[in-house]
C-alpha cells in the first residue's frame, strides 16, 4: 500500500515538472524569435534552441502512465 502511495506522489511531482516545462517551452521559443530579429551571435541562439529541446523532453510522464495502465489491465 505504501509503495502505491509513494508511486502516486512521485508521478504527481513529475507531472508538475512536466507542466512547468510545457509552460517554459513557448517562452524560450519567443526568446529565440526575438533573438533572431536582433543582431545576436548565432551561437547564443543555438544554445537557447538546445535548452528548448531539453525542456521538451525533460519531464515527460506519458511512458510511466502508459506502463501503469498496461500493468493495471494485465493483472
Amino acid at each position: 500500500m505504501f509503495k502505491k502511495i509513494k508511486d502516486r506522489i512521485v508521478l504527481f511531482v513529475k507531472e508538475v515538472g512536466n507542466v512547468l516545462t510545457d509552460l517554459l517551452i513557448p517562452v524560450v521559443g519567443l526568446a529565440i524569435l526575438v533573438m533572431e530579429a536582433l543582431p545576436i551571435p548565432r551561437k547564443y541562439i543555438k544554445w537557447l534552441k538546445i535548452v528548448e529541446y531539453w525542456l521538451f523532453y525533460a519531464a515527460g510522464t506519458a511512458d510511466k502512465i502508459n506502463e501503469d495502465i498496461k500493468k493495471k489491465f494485465n493483472e
